[in-house]
């Protein structure tokens, strides 16, 4: 099975603040249809990014730990961070011998 984090973008956040949502799934084809909660309208993939060793919810915990001081809080349960986050997690990932490939 494949795993999959992913960075979306969605014009109704950024009119609040600028933010990226990220999220991990099992099949990126699905996500775009699955994963749009707390969308108003529906966003886009900015990056997907294939996990070859490790799961996308250990990957997702690690992000979730490591970039927390980019998290933005909008009173959903969806995890939004800075957009500067798109250019940390390569760092986070080395950190952690996670090894993957760039979709997009």
């Amino acid at each position: 099975m494949k795993n999959y984090i992913y960075f979306r973008a969605n014009e109704d956040y950024d009119r609040i603040v600028e933010c990226y949502k990220i999220g991990h799934t099992t099949h990126i084809g699905r996500a775009d249809i699955d994963h749009v909660e707390f969308e108003m309208s529906r966003g886009k993939f900015i990056k997907v990014i294939e996990l070859i060793n490790c799961s996308g919810e250990h990957a997702f915990s690690i992000l979730q730990k490591e970039l927390d001081t980019y998290k933005i809080k909008l009173n959903v349960r969806a995890d939004f961070y800075e957009k500067i986050t798109l250019n940390l997690f390569e760092d986070v990932f080395r950190k952690y011998d996670i090894k993957y490939n760039i979709i997009n």
